[in-house]
């Protein structure tokens, strides 16, 4: 047995640890207890709004208004508040990774001082295989994808969940490829990882999205969750939508977040393991605190949510029920679609009276089951809609049925606070699917869902319960009409082909009427569909310009203005499907050198008879040589720009012209004045082609007019309390706090607890309340693992042949092999070492020997040394025949002057390193158990071996010495963890046998 104090002192002795000595002053000390209150969610309960001093408050509550879309809103917070992010870039999370990338290289640091770390491993397993090893060690880290990368992150979404990591990652959800490939929206990639126990916030706007970040980094590091949240928005309908956000301000994050928590910050000095091997006596247990905690998640969330609506006025809720307090039919749908939803539910409402309302979850996972059950509390007719199409995938419908039993119990026989949201009988359910691979659900398709509600209830025959939306076919629902509904918004498309600005000009449109600059703010919202080609293949863009927030996220059904930039559409399906969407009095622009009268007479007879009926102004720009004249380039963007704002009337051209050199001032710097004053010039081209007045008005551009009243709906139900709450009464109970973490730096002596509370009791063949399992394993527990029993042979050293290459000491598994080396002479045991003629490399003495012996206790006789010595140094010999001559002798070991050569480990070889110096430190490698751990001696250095620690019962030596390991040698990958604690127990309980080997 290798004696604990010298291998103490060998640490001591390593470059390494002398490095970490001097560097020790230069990190900062952590309160722990302080720490530690910090995240206690009951100060979530019990925040006072009155306590914030009034100067803070008004900090917190400037908002600075910004366009973003919805990968720029979460970057925003990221960037403030993470220590780091380990992404993989995939469709269409990238431009999170991109940003976050390229800040971290410009040396950008969070809101608390710590410079930005990046990584981009191989894959987005490696990705969360990072995220969840740094998150190990303290701090805040972040991770991003979509789609099949989320899928490939699932084994270990399970580990982090599991290891209490309070990780966030951003989704932008995308379809999984299910035997044709889509890069579009689907919810198929977070319904699949639902049950890896990660919160799960789906947002409807890129402004929920930006204000849930803070909310999930804020319940997600509670001492009573301790659990990853994932943050989801809907894939290019709101990553690359372009939309009016209220940015949260730095004094908002950093007095509601804070600080990032620490509580797994490492001290190296008391190494540590979390995720080692549990086998059946202890897995069930180590898991009963993580379901706990998960249960509290929605208390968590809406005590969140609660605080920052008083803060900042928001009105978040875990679910939002709009419309719901009479609600007779229902339509339950997640995500952005439910903006489309709540304005065709107005419709009927205001224009037809019939009561409709809409359910949206916020908090998909876990479930709120009685948020969901209060906004269906009075509906007869009930229709869920998801963006998932496989049968046995139709979760939201499962979360609904599971609400409306508990709202029947609640009603029946609930208590009276439970009966808010109760009633007595089941309504009818409808299910339908919509919108997979971004396929439009627009008002239309809204309006049918609820026609087919009407159906049933008024008691018509032509239902369908379940159906689907927005195609073609069998069992599907056909759009219906909307007479009377009102335009509340300009709309604007644009279409081309890639790399010909489309895109640049409708986004650069929007940032240009999203400006106030004394004529009132416009909300804007901007839209794309475009396929995975690049440059050649058709983009269609469009932007709904507005007096009022806009919620529809549909592509354009109808449109004000209608703009080709390439005559290559004009003779299809496109130009027949795009036209036809033109409001009365529209506006369609093409990019041609032929007159209006030549490209008309191109038309169709439909097309053109559709032009005359409606009134359209039909227009053509030579765009293309313009922009070759001014850029260079065929980028005619800014033409097409002048000319539509100064024919449709919307913005004074001079003011037009002002915001457009500001944001190509904004672009391109202001050392790139000849590009600016180039596109200044092609936008003045533009405006000078129109026909210089300003036709009567499409409807949509009448939104824009100051004069026209803004419609201001209703806010979401309040589940019976106050002004903008978040969810039903939570309160604070006793069961909350049994899925605390155990605060390993707050343990003094964490060690001994170890011993006290996990390996006595299983020693003593008890069993250990999952209330007291301790996930975290103090390094060096195989101390109390004895092999002696198991193996029936040892391998026996020859010095004569051993080359010291070292492969044995790093192939054994279980670091029996222990080497002794010594600068003396060895001729009195000469047999038994290896004598060099000349010292290796990095050797700082005149002469060296080496000795190579197997440690009985340690050893369990499987031999792989033997197998992979190539010199036959090292044989297996039966127990029976061996004596105390085959083995160094006792007095020999006390040569070993591994002490003095640690200092020097640095310059030997790395195969040297091993046999030389780190073969001691290191007694058992096994990571299998919380008995046994990892070998490190740097803890526990005077323990002496006992039996594997999770063993509960005893079994005598004659039943189990002669039986070779039932268990696998290899275990999962465990993650290096530390604790503060100095003391040891005194003296471990007498050997029992472990009933696994």
């Amino acid at each position: 047995m290798r004696p604990s104090s010298e291998i103490d002192t060998l640490r001591q002795q390593l470059p390494y640890h002398r490095l970490r000595q001097v560097r020790k002053s230069k990190v900062l000390p952590i309160d722990w207890p302080t720490e530690w209150e910090r995240f206690d969610a009951n100060e979530l309960f019990a925040f006072d709004l009155a306590a914030i001093p009034p100067t803070l408050l008004e900090n917190m509550r400037k908002r600075q208004e910004v366009l973003m879309d919805g990968n720029q809103a979460a970057i925003s917070v990221l960037t403030r508040l993470v220590d780091g992010l380990c992404g993989y870039p995939i469709t269409p999370s990238t431009p999170i990774a991109e940003t976050f990338a390229r800040v971290a290289a410009q040396g950008q640091k969070n809101l608390f001082g710590s410079e930005l770390m990046y990584f981009q491993p191989s894959d987005e397993l490696s990705a969360i295989a990072a995220v969840e090893a740094m998150a190990s060690q303290g701090g805040r880290y972040a991770d991003n994808t979509s789609s099949q990368g989320l899928l490939l992150k699932t084994k270990n979404l399970f580990s982090v969940a599991g290891k209490r990591l309070p990780v966030v990652m951003t989704i932008m959800a995308r379809e999984v490829n299910k035997g044709s490939l889509s890069i579009h929206c689907g919810h198929t990639d977070f319904y699949a990882v639902r049950n890896a126990g990660w919160a799960q916030l789906l947002s409807e706007d890129n402004q929920e999205l930006h204000d849930l970040l803070p909310v999930a980094f804020k319940v997600s590091e509670l001492k009573q969750v301790m659990l990853p949240a994932m943050v989801i928005g809907d894939g290019f309908i709101k990553s690359h939508a372009i939309e009016n956000i209220k940015e949260l301000s730095d004094a908002f994050l950093e007095y509601y977040v804070g600080p990032p928590n620490r509580m797994y910050q490492p001290n190296f000095e008391y190494g540590t393991l979390t995720g080692t091997f549990t086998d059946t006596d202890l897995t069930m247990e180590g898991q009963v605190a993580q379901d706990l905690a998960y249960r509290f998640f929605r208390r968590g969330f809406v005590m969140a949510m609660n605080n920052m609506n008083k803060i900042l006025g928001t009105n978040l809720k875990v679910v939002d029920c709009y419309r719901t307090e009479d609600a007779d039919m229902v339509v339950v749908i997640l995500g952005s679609a439910a903006g489309v939803i709540k304005d065709v539910v107005d419709y009927y409402r205001d224009v037809k009276g019939y009561k409709i309302g809409v359910v949206r979850p916020v908090l998909f996972n876990p479930p709120c089951y009685e948020e969901l059950a209060y906004g269906m509390r009075k509906a007869k007719v009930i229709s869920v809609l998801e963006r998932a199409g496989t049968a046995h995938n139709q979760l939201l419908l499962a979360d609904v049925q599971a609400s409306l039993q508990i709202s029947i119990r609640a009603g029946r026989e609930g208590k009276k606070e439970h009966r808010i949201y109760g009633r007595e009988d089941m309504p009818t359910l409808f299910h339908g699917v919509y919108g997979l691979g971004s396929k439009d659900f627009n008002k239309y398709d809204a309006a049918a869902v609820v026609e087919n509600m009407l159906s049933f209830y008024e008691k018509k025959r032509r239902f369908q319960r379940d159906f689907y939306v927005g195609i073609e076919g069998p069992m599907t629902l056909r759009a219906t009409p909307l007479p009377g509904y009102l335009e509340r918004e300009l709309g604007m498309t644009f279409i081309g082909v890639g790399a010909e600005g489309v895109k640049t000009a409708l986004e650069s449109a929007a940032l240009i009427y999203a400006q106030d600059i004394g004529t009132g703010k416009k909300y804007i919202q901007s839209g794309a569909r475009y396929g995975a080609a690049r440059k050649g293949a058709p983009v269609f863009m469009n932007l709904r310009i507005s007096g009022q927030p806009i919620r529809n996220s549909s592509e354009l059904t109808e449109r004000d203005v209608l703009a080709f930039f390439n005559e290559k559409f004009l003779s299809d399906q496109i130009l027949r499907e795009y036209v036809g969407g033109l409001k009365e009095n529209g506006l369609l622009v093409i990019n041609s050198s032929k007159s209006c009268y030549d490209i008309m007479a191109t038309f169709s007879a439909q097309v053109q008879s559709l032009i005359k009926y409606r009134q359209i102004k039909l227009m053509t720009i030579d765009g293309t040589r313009a922009a070759l004249q001014h850029l260079n380039r065929n980028l005619p963007g800014a033409a097409f720009l002048g000319l539509i704002n100064r024919e449709m009337g919307i913005l004074p051209e001079k003011e037009f012209e002002q915001r457009f050199k500001k944001i190509l001032e904004k672009m391109l710097g202001t050392k790139k004045r000849e590009m600016l004053e180039s596109n200044v010039a092609l936008l003045k081209y533009g405006a000078e082609q129109a026909s210089g007045h300003v036709a009567e008005k499409a409807p949509g551009a009448l939104a824009l007019d100051a004069t026209t009243p803004v419609y201001t709906p209703p806010l979401s139900e309040n589940f019976g309390q106050g002004p903008r709450t978040a969810g039903l009464p939570v309160v604070l109970s006793d069961k909350d706090q049994m899925g605390i973490i155990k605060p390993v730096n707050l343990m003094e002596n964490y060690q001994e607890v170890f011993y006290e509370e996990m390996i006595k009791p299983i020693l003593d063949g008890k069993k250990v309340p999952w209330d007291r399992f301790l996930p975290i394993v103090p390094a060096g527990t195989s101390r109390y693992r004895d092999m002696s029993y198991i193996a029936a042979q040892l391998p026996v050293y020859d010095a004569a042949k051993c080359i010291a290459c070292g492969i044995c000491t790093a192939s054994c598994p279980d670091s029996a092999l222990i080497s002794t080396v010594t600068d003396r002479p060895v001729d009195e045991a000469a047999r038994h070492f290896k004598k060099f003629k000349n010292p290796p490399k990095g050797i700082p003495w005149e002469r060296f020997a080496l000795n190579i012996n197997a440690d009985p206790a340690a050893c369990k006789g499987c031999g792989v040394c033997v197998q992979v010595c190539p010199a036959d140094a090292l044989k297996m010999a039966d127990k029976t025949a061996l004596t105390d001559e085959d083995f160094l002798p006792a007095a020999c070991r006390a040569w070993d002057n591994t002490v003095n050569l640690a200092p020097y480990v640095d310059k030997l070889s790395l195969n040297h390193q091993v046999l030389f110096v780190f073969s001691k430190l290191y007694p058992g490698k096994h990571t299998l158990c919380p008995g046994c751990s990892e070998g490190s001696s740097t803890c526990w250095p005077s323990m002496p071996r006992s039996p594997c620690a999770t063993t509960l019962r005893a079994s005598p030596p004659s039943t189990r010495a002669s039986k070779s390991c039932r268990r696998r040698t290899s275990g999962p990958s465990s993650t290096c963890w530390t604790t503060a604690s100095t003391s040891i127990p005194s003296t471990p309980p007498a050997a029992t046998r472990c009933r696994n080997w």
